[in-house]
């Protein structure tokens, strides 16, 4: 409240809880914490993949408020990964613009729900939303 003028006086600030979604079965051990300030949105999630053969690009819907519609403004989450107990670099998701979801990549190709079957995945990070 000692801004001296409107735009250093914090006039949109949220946070919560929200539950992250697969698109394909059911994702278990499941938490989803948001703060959003201004026009962005900081995520912290964890929960464990279900098990799966699905070879389709595995997404996460659910995210607590529609991305920016814009491909410059897409954000990346950092991501970590346990595999069968064993950590594992190289896994990203990228946040879809426009939507409550995104999708995960390794190396540049979307990596598929047979893939990270059964894993325990930590995501968290900052994505532009309309303020």
């Amino acid at each position: 409240s000692s801004g001296s003028t409107s735009s250093e006086i914090l006039d949109d600030y949220e946070e919560g809880t929200f539950t992250p979604a697969s698109g394909v079965g059911s994702l278990s051990v499941v938490s989803g914490v948001y703060r959003k300030i201004g026009n962005l949105v900081h995520v912290g999630m964890k929960f464990t993949m279900p098990t799966s053969s699905a070879t389709g690009a595995a997404t996460i819907s659910g995210l607590p408020f529609t991305s920016l519609n814009s491909d410059a403004a897409r954000a990346g989450l950092v991501v970590s990964w346990n595999s069968n107990g064993q950590g594992n670099a190289g896994l990203d998701f990228l946040v879809t613009e426009n939507a409550t979801s995104g999708i995960f990549y390794i190396d540049g190709s979307a990596k598929s729900y047979s893939a990270l079957s059964a894993d325990t995945i930590y995501l968290g990070g900052t994505y532009p939303t309309v303020a």
